[in-house]
């Protein structure tokens, strides 16, 4: 089997997983789940994140998982403080590309595809500011920063999930 130098990574929080279609590329064993109940929907905020940079041919998914069990409390604390009813937004999304540096911290924020409400795109940004810095990199890794896409969505989620 041949491995491409440029994998993207998929790693998605919360119960759905985005589809292909949504521009998350599958890894060799398909998204990775963090969270999955089957009781009653209830909204809440999901995380998708992607990869976008040459891995040079290392295992991202443990730095992903590690990345988004840190961000995802803030995401949750910043829609909680910006006041924003999560049943109202169920389905919108933002996505913000942005470098991570050796050392985590955060570089060349940019909102890619705005939501549509100020609000919903503020409070994700500051959730991702808030966050800041992110895990180290890994050593081996020896490009300047990491590229990633982030996907901040209000979506549908099992009761008995966090």
């Amino acid at each position: 089997m041949t491995v491409s130098r440029t994998a993207r990574i998929a790693v998605v929080f919360g119960a759905a997983l985005l589809p292909a279609s949504a521009g998350l590329a599958q890894t060799p064993a398909g998204p990775v789940q963090l969270e999955q109940s089957n009781t009653a929907a209830t909204p809440a905020p999901l995380l998708a994140v992607e990869v976008l940079s040459d891995t040079q041919g290392l295992d991202f998914n443990p730095y992903m998982k590690s990345l988004t069990t840190s961000l995802k409390p803030t995401w949750q604390d910043t829609l909680a403080k910006a006041a924003i009813p999560l049943p109202d937004f169920t389905g919108t999304a933002v996505g913000i590309r942005f470098t991570v540096k050796h050392d985590g911290s955060v570089d060349r924020l940019r909102i890619t595809s705005p939501s549509g409400s100020v609000a919903f795109d503020r409070a994700a940004w500051n959730a991702l500011l808030q966050s800041a810095p992110m895990p180290p990199l890994p050593a081996a890794f020896t490009a300047a920063g990491l590229e990633l896409q982030i996907r901040f969505t209000a979506a549908a989620r099992s009761a008995g999930s966090r």
